[in-house]
């Protein structure tokens, strides 16, 4: 036994000893059939090297009150979670010490523990794998009140499963919005095919938006109650085609958790490192690009470069695209492939909202070997010209003004390498259909929403206590009443190996947004993608899409939406016009443009309770989501001991739906709140008798 230890010890200090630049690097021997990993959460500051401030300059970090700037004073810049160099200190989520988390590298139908130890002292967590099916481990998604019970300050949860399916992937917390304070990285699942033996070398790369002032908790607060920064009002920014994008304030965008300042008004920005990837003349190379960010879409590119993209959400295409730049909003990830065929020297890869109000940009670095060391790149962007036009893949609109001289490949013009099954496509019968309104109908307080329903998370774990569940709305497929708003747990009863069509729209009252919408324990099958009506010279939006009949009021731009159909009754399952349905685009995250819909399709062949919601974590967290319950006589069950969780009540409340019409803003009250006030008041009434 004692020798057992020893060697359990040995293989541990061998894993830990994998360090790359970023912290821990977690790699999976390929013959092993179990992968063990270990992650720690804990808070952190920024710019803080143990307790000591550090300030950015030309590339390198040196402590706070240095007057001496020569390389020889530098602090260790691995050891320093710097943002984007802001010098004063943001709380973060470290996840093993760092920001982002470690990359974790494991292989195709590996069993993978990922043992998570919650050592913060003030928050529960939880640890979803996106886009991992968790077949057969549903309670191991990692979603609070959904899966699994969160993760207690101090408690370890170890989640078991089968690495499916091989590609890019992400892990990220799934409480609140711990994902944007820091609880993320890549997680890549290699083929056991030995197709990644082709490239010299694979760059997974987190890419988000970043507010050096507010963690995320502010910002979704602010966005709530109102975003005022030195006593003035925040606007909303916007894109081109006047898709509007939620209150969340950012000053700049980082690659891999490191990026630069840029003060918009002195123009002077701060030195902090940045993300050097490095690469050899000659050499072909793989950039898995992850949208880890809160609300932006980001556009990225390499001065010089051409990119091939060849895969989206771990799935890889049938037709690269040769582009200059690829757009990714947030939960999704595109890989491309870059060769290293230019002159030797550095060059700037660039991230860039495409807010039209704000230049926030971020940079990193491409490093052919044998170009200086630490010396900032002097490349220009590529120049987009009326006869050379830049390419751009997965455009959220269908055009950039005439001056961008950009042509947009959208994502319904992608397709898949592997074809749709015969029986989910082409020889689909008694497909059933669903139309699901995501949008922020409403009054006063517009309160995000599914066909009217703001989901209202459990007080249990659904899919392990589903008996306890007491907040669910009431019957299948539940819809509000037209134009009013409902607040209950919206789920969706699936059967089993039935084939579901989504029309994921984004219309009525409650538009204006895009949302990037994420299935979990699915990747599906984008039939079609139904923009709005824009003008073809300005972008600009000019109305939604006819092809749905919101119903409802007789103005379908003010209705709420709630009960959708096709405005033409004779589309049903395969007769829809418009879909791809032989090799469609296979994805678990789409961006559903606002005035706009996606046709989506899987089959219901995987037992589980699964989250469906916007990957902007603001319009997440304040109910645009729901749950898809499938095939609820075949679910699993939990291993033994799984942890339980749940309200306590000394006086029994049944917590029932509520309702809202737009009048009756004011009056919204929660059941469970009504249950407490109803008590303080008879406490009163008691003290005055």
């Amino acid at each position: 036994m004692a020798a057992s230890l020893s060697l359990t010890v040995l293989l541990l200090a061998i894993q830990l000893s994998l360090l790359t630049n970023r912290g821990l690097c977690w790699k999976c021997n390929v013959n092993a059939t179990v992968c063990d990993i270990y992650l720690e959460l804990k808070h952190h500051v920024t710019m803080m090297k143990e307790k000591m401030l550090t300030v950015g300059k030309d590339g390198l970090l040196f402590p706070y009150d240095t007057t001496n700037f020569s390389s020889s004073n530098a602090v260790d810049r691995n050891h320093v979670i710097t943002g984007d160099g802001w010098p004063e200190p943001r709380v973060v989520i470290a996840v093993n010490g760092t920001v982002p988390g470690p990359v974790i590298e494991v292989h195709e139908h590996q069993t993978v523990r990922v043992h998570l130890t919650n050592k913060m002292e003030s928050e529960a967590s939880s640890l979803h794998f996106h886009g991992q099916f968790q077949r057969g481990t549903p309670f191991m998604d990692g979603v609070s009140y959904v899966t699994q019970c969160p993760v207690l300050p101090g408690q370890t949860f170890v989640h078991k499963f089968k690495a499916e399916p091989a590609g890019t992937f992400w892990y990220h917390g799934h409480t609140g919005d711990q994902a944007n304070m820091g609880v993320n990285g890549a997680f890549i699942v290699h083929p056991r095919s030995g197709a990644s033996e082709k490239y010299y070398r694979q760059f997974p790369v987190l890419v988000q938006d970043y507010n050096h002032d507010w963690d995320s908790i502010m910002d979704f607060l602010k966005m709530k109650y109102g975003m005022f920064t030195k006593g003035k009002k925040l606007k909303s920014t916007s894109n081109l085609s006047g898709g509007r994008y939620s209150m969340f304030r950012i000053q700049s965008v980082l690659f891999n958790g490191r990026g630069r300042y840029l003060d918009p008004d002195t123009r002077n920005i701060t030195g902090a490192p940045l993300e050097t990837f490095p690469v050899r003349q000659g050499e072909l190379y793989r950039f898995r690009f992850i949208a880890s960010g809160a609300v932006f879409p980001l556009e990225v590119s390499v001065d010089g470069h051409k990119l091939r993209v060849v895969s989206t959400d771990g799935l890889e295409l049938r037709d690269p695209q040769v582009v200059d730049s690829v757009i990714l909003v947030p939960g999704e990830r595109y890989d491309f492939e870059l060769n290293a065929t230019e002159a030797v020297a550095n060059y700037w890869i660039r991230a860039k909202t495409l807010e039209v109000e704000h230049d926030h940009v971020g940079w990193a670095v491409l490093h052919y070997e044998g170009a200086p060391e630490n010396t900032d790149p002097t490349t220009n962007k590529t120049e987009c010209t009326s006869s050379l036009p830049c390419k751009v893949v997965n455009c959220p609109f269908l055009y950039w003004t005439a001056d961008h001289h950009k042509l947009c490949i959208n994502a319904n013009r992608l397709r898949s390498a592997e074809g749709i099954p015969s029986e989910i496509g082409l020889d689909a019968h008694n497909v059933k259909e669903y139309f699901l309104n995501f949008a922020f109908p409403g009054t006063t307080v517009t309160p995000s929403s599914v066909n009217g329903i703001k989901f209202q998370f459990p007080h249990v774990s659904a899919q392990t206590q589903p008996r306890e569940v007491h907040t669910r709305c009431p019957g299948d497929g539940y819809r509000c009443v037209e134009d009013e708003l409902c607040f209950c747990t919206n789920v969706l009863d699936l059967q089993k190996d039935e084939v579901v069509q989504l029309v994921i729209s984004n219309l009525g009252r409650g538009k204006g947004w895009d949302h990037p919408m994420h299935m979990h324990g699915h990747s599906y099958w984008v039939l079609k993608v139904g923009y709005p009506d824009y003008n073809n010279v300005t972008g600009r939006f000019v109305s939604q899409n006819p092809d749905i009949d919101c119903r409802g009021n007789n103005n379908t731009e003010l209705t709420f939406c709630n009960h959708a159909r096709w405005a033409n009754a004779n589309w049903t399952g395969n007769s829809v016009p418009g879909l791809e349905l032989e090799y469609p685009l296979h994805k678990d995250t789409i961006n559903v443009p606002t005035g706009g819909y996606v046709v989506v399709r899987i089959k219901a062949d995987n037992p589980g309770v699964w989250a469906m919601h916007c990957h902007v974590s603001l319009h997440s967290s304040d109910g645009m989501f729901m749950l898809l319950n499938e095939s609820f006589p075949d679910h699993p069950a939990p291993p033994p001991g799984f942890p339980t969780c749940g309200s306590f009540y000394a006086h029994p409340a049944k917590e029932v739906m509520t309702t809202e019409k737009p009048s009756s803003a004011g009056s919204r009250i929660a059941v469970s709140e009504s249950v407490m006030l109803a008590t303080m008041l008879v406490a009163v009434m008691c003290d005055i008798l």
